[in-house]
């Protein structure tokens, strides 16, 4: 047997297994590997209004006022139409 291959056989017993092993644990730590730019889709929101001071403030709390004013009026004159169909006059109340 010649220096060259035997030299070779030392070689291939003891650096192969070593070089396979690397070869599998890099393909082992890349197969679940994440890739790391994320993924999202563009969603459009509402046009934020500047800040408003002053008057225009005041006009629209003034506006969302009278709108619940107006509710709480149209649920008032129904339950006292509900009160005033129970109890009539001259019958004592419960």
């Amino acid at each position: 047997m010649s220096i060259k291959s035997r030299v070779m056989k030392d070689f291939v017993r003891s650096w192969l297994p070593v070089f396979v092993a690397l070869i599998v644990g890099f393909l082992i730590a890349n197969a679940g590997h994440q890739p790391s730019t994320a993924m999202a889709e563009i969603r459009k929101t509402q046009k934020r209004t500047a800040f408003q001071s002053g008057a225009a403030r005041s006009e629209t709390l003034l506006r969302e006022i009278s709108t619940t004013l107006k509710r709480i009026d149209v649920r008032l004159q129904r339950i006292e139409r509900a009160a005033a169909a129970d109890i009539k006059p001259g019958q004592p109340a419960n």
